[in-house]
């Protein structure tokens, strides 16, 4: 990660007007397309992540998470979301919206119970991710760091680095799980509740009739509604796909448990509304 300057031994500035900013070195690096970072640049991504998040412990957290998994709260943004698609007669958006209402009515809140909280970057995917020959080169923009759930940042960069073609690269994500192991550990069942952490927040920014009419024009926005979907496809299967290589540790029964019944208790989504942005990896 890139270093900070300080001025007058002060890391963060304050302009004239309230603003809060921070002069980071210059970084010599490129973002890549999503999906197409390499097992090796995986790696790298997961020993930093790691690392970060293991310094961010010794930061004093705030009072309160600036967000936090609550049903209500959903259903509350998801209503919204529902009736601005009713008013523009936006049928596509309203399939998402109630695929969107099964997962989160199947869910047992309570497997969010183990989850730490501490401070996080907010915004890990390949558009803040510097790639050169080298391999990483740096994380930037650490403009939205909060005090929430961590593992949101390890969902985001698995989803954004190896999510290609309507596929998770698995190896990527072992790579990138490795790596991340060298700092902190990553008990039985944190990337799956990490992918349905990231759905309860991210579903309701992306899967909305003005984002997808912006998606048309835009293929990042496209990019984020692909994930989102990618989850709800494979809800059912997330605990297999990422319980074929996961590491011996001990872990809660009663958490594992709840996760289970919530994977279980999700019936079967269809097709509608889809839309796959499709990048090449150079």
């Amino acid at each position: 990660m890139p270093g900070v300057y300080p001025h007058h031994d002060r890391f963060i500035q304050e302009t004239s007007t309230g603003l809060h900013y921070a002069v980071l070195e210059w970084v010599e690096g490129d973002p890549k397309p999503a999906g197409c970072l390499n097992e090796a640049e995986m790696f790298e991504l997961g020993q930093h992540t790691g690392k970060m998040h293991k310094w961010l412990q010794s930061a004093r957290p705030l009072d309160k998470p600036a967000w936090q998994p609550d049903k209500e709260g959903y259903l509350r943004e998801w209503r919204k979301n529902w009736n601005q698609a009713m008013v523009a007669g936006d049928e596509i958006v309203l399939e998402w919206q109630r695929r969107s209402l099964q997962l989160v009515e199947s869910l047992d809140f309570q497997v969010f119970d183990a989850c730490p909280v501490g401070w996080l970057h907010w915004d890990l995917w390949v558009d803040n991710i510097l790639v050169n020959e080298q391999g990483l080169a740096g994380i930037v923009d650490f403009d939205r760091m909060a005090v929430a759930y961590p593992e949101i940042d390890i969902a985001r960069a698995i989803l954004s680095g190896s999510l290609s073609d309507g596929k998770l690269r698995t190896d990527t994500v072992k790579s990138f799980a490795e790596g991340y192991r060298e700092h902190l550990e990553l008990p039985p069942g944190t990337l799956v509740r990490a992918m349905i952490l990231l759905y309860l927040i991210e579903s309701i920014w992306w899967l909305r009739t003005e984002i997808r009419a912006e998606s048309e024009l835009r293929g990042l926005l496209g990019r984020f509604i692909e994930e989102m979907h990618w989850i709800e496809d494979n809800w059912r299967t997330l605990r297999d796909q990422f319980n074929t290589w996961r590491p011996t540790a001990n872990n809660n029964p009663q958490n594992q448990q709840n996760l289970n019944k919530t994977l279980a208790l999700t019936g079967t989504l269809d097709n509608q509304g889809k839309r796959k942005l499709e990048v090449g990896c150079k």
